[in-house]
């Protein structure tokens, strides 16, 4: 099989097409970031990089390997994840806003308890002793 035939059937067989994750696969995806700590490690040298590619490579295998998900590239599925933070941010500033919109008390449907904080501790990063426009008195 030469490489031309190789991409030709590689590309058919992965998803190229926008498709839209589904909770499920969004869900899978958060689970296998869990399982691979070196994907949200922030140190940038060589071996750390390389070991990031691998890690995305295996995430990849093995969600590509589920029976109930569409085939993805690995860059899709850094997409989403990068996604699924940016959206948690979103909601911890909202959550944040909320508190300082009713003097110190979050509203009903509090979402302060994500596996994303779990895997993602800087997300919503506070520093205590700080006071700035963003600190909420107690």
């Amino acid at each position: 099989m030469d490489i031309t035939t190789h991409l030709r059937l590689s590309s058919t067989t992965l998803s190229s097409k926008k498709l839209p994750f589904s909770s499920s696969e969004r869900e899978l995806i958060v689970a296998l970031v869990r399982e691979r700590p070196i994907i949200e490690d922030k140190r940038t040298f060589a071996k750390n990089i390389e070991l990031k590619k691998q890690a995305w490579e295996d995430l990849t295998v093995a969600y590509n390997s589920q029976p109930y998900v569409s085939q993805r590239h690995s860059q899709q599925l850094k997409i989403c994840w990068v996604n699924i933070k940016t959206q948690r941010k979103k909601e911890l500033s909202q959550e944040s806003t909320s508190i300082k919109r009713t003097g110190g008390s979050p509203e009903s449907g509090s979402t302060s308890d994500n596996i994303i904080d779990a895997i993602c501790p800087f997300i919503n990063l506070r520093v205590p002793g700080v006071i700035d426009s963003n600190s909420i008195e107690s």
